[in-house]
């Protein structure tokens, strides 16, 4: 850790630090601000043990209940942990701002069309999307409530992490599948792509954001800019991994790209889905 911390935060307190996300982001954060892991006791609880009050705190919120770490009837403990951690963060530090992962599971991808923002309609079938959309409420009325002083929620695509599991993300099941030269089998989207993001274009942005005095309240979508074709970008990957495998299309699927213009706007330096696909292979082969 950089003993010589010239940032606004005292302390920063970061969930999910054993994740693929979330160790990435640990990393890269301990070299700059004093990074505290909250983990869950034997129990599933997060039990937080500080005496020392302070001025003021950042929590990383980016544990959570998954479709690939938890079954449905889970999903709740979503929101408990969410107010559980706010409500004993609150007991030692006068302010604490929040930065919340969210998820584009939050969306009801039938009624979005080709292109989701912000206000796109949101899902009531998705239960995990749905425990998504209830902590970033949560955290509306907290900030009303005067128990936190600002928040940022991240609606996350299809992340590319090492430790990723591959799951529920189409595209890393694919880029797994070409590394062993196996069949691959794929939807191809009408729309144009850019559901993807890596570990390092989101640690990147979060560093940003910790570093502005003020980043206020706001919702945004992270994802990979400009859009491109998911077709183009399967080829793109084969000759990166010299792959043999065979990309088998099947029937064609609606799709849709993300907007991403208030993630812009608030400084976030996009890769675009190509920069993506090779800074995970490269940052992939780095650790392994």
């Amino acid at each position: 850790m950089n003993n010589n911390l010239n940032h606004h935060y005292e302390r920063i307190f970061i969930t999910g630090a054993n994740g693929c996300v979330g160790s990435h982001l640990y990393s890269i954060l301990s070299d700059d601000f004093q990074v505290f892991k909250l983990l869950r006791n034997k129990n599933n609880k997060y039990h937080i043990k500080y005496s020392e009050r302070v001025n003021r705190s950042c929590l990383i919120h980016f544990s959570s209940k998954t479709p690939t770490n938890s079954t449905c009837n889970e999903f709740d403990l979503n929101q408990s942990h969410l107010k559980s951690i706010i409500n004993q963060l609150s007991n030692f530090n006068n302010s604490i701002d929040v930065i919340f992962a969210s998820s584009m599971a939050v969306y009801d991808y039938g009624l979005c069309g080709k292109e989701i923002s912000e206000d796109s309609p949101k899902t009531t079938t998705n239960l995990y999307g749905v425990s998504k959309y209830n902590c970033e409420l949560m955290l509306k009325d907290f900030l009303h409530k005067g128990q936190i002083e600002n928040f940022i929620c991240l609606r996350l695509p299809g992340i590319l992490s090492p430790k990723g599991k591959t799951t529920h993300n189409f595209l890393l099941k694919a880029l797994d599948g070409m590394k062993k030269n196996q069949d691959v089998y794929l939807y191809k989207p009408l729309a144009l792509f850019n559901n993807v993001v890596t570990s390092n274009n989101i640690a990147q942005f979060i560093t940003k954001l910790l570093k502005k005095k003020d980043f206020g309240n706001s919702i945004m979508n992270l994802a990979s800019w400009p859009p491109c074709q998911l077709e183009e970008l399967i080829v793109y990957s084969l000759k990166l991994y010299e792959s043999k495998s065979l990309i088998h299309w099947q029937e064609k699927d609606p799709g849709f790209s993300i907007n991403i213009d208030l993630a812009l706007s608030s400084g976030y330096s996009a890769s675009n889905p190509f920069e993506a696909i090779n800074e995970f292979k490269e940052f992939n082969e780095s650790i392994y």
